[in-house]
């Protein structure tokens, strides 16, 4: 059960946060109070605590936003390692496409050049029906 001077829980995702009472005077913690997570504890419950259980929390808090920044920081060099890669990709796909035009015209000029073929093997033939012909009128 919540202490009577206490301000309402707030949800903060997997944390609960709770708030210090109003207190004129601040009370000194336990003796035994060794673990860094006691003094947030005691605000949770709404007790008071100490000056240097706060600086420890403000240090704690401190090192949780350098964690934080460092986080952030990785996930920015993440966002440009992707960022690279996905031009990398860009400009393969833009390689592939050259490619793909340059083997799309090389199949034109094998084309043409097959067309060209045909067309000198049809004169062939025909000089050579032209040829035939001629023999056979020239003999009779």
């Amino acid at each position: 059960m919540r202490h009577p001077q206490t301000k309402p829980w707030l949800e903060c995702g997997d944390y609960q946060i709770g708030f210090i009472r109003k207190q004129s005077h601040i009370t000194t913690p336990p003796s035994n109070t060794t673990d860094a997570s006691e003094p947030l504890k005691q605000l949770l419950i709404g007790q008071s605590i100490t000056i240097p259980a706060l600086n420890q929390m403000l240090l704690m808090w401190e090192q949780d936003r350098m964690i934080g920044c460092q986080l952030l920081l990785m996930w920015e060099q993440d966002r440009m390692i992707g960022c690279q890669l996905l031009l990398m990709w860009e400009q393969d796909r833009m390689i592939g496409c050259q490619l793909l035009l340059m083997w799309e015209q090389d199949r034109m000029i094998g084309c043409q050049l097959l067309l060209m073929w045909e067309q000198c093997q049809q004169k062939t033939h025909l000089k050579y029906n032209l040829k035939m012909l001629d023999q056979l009128i020239s003999t009779r």
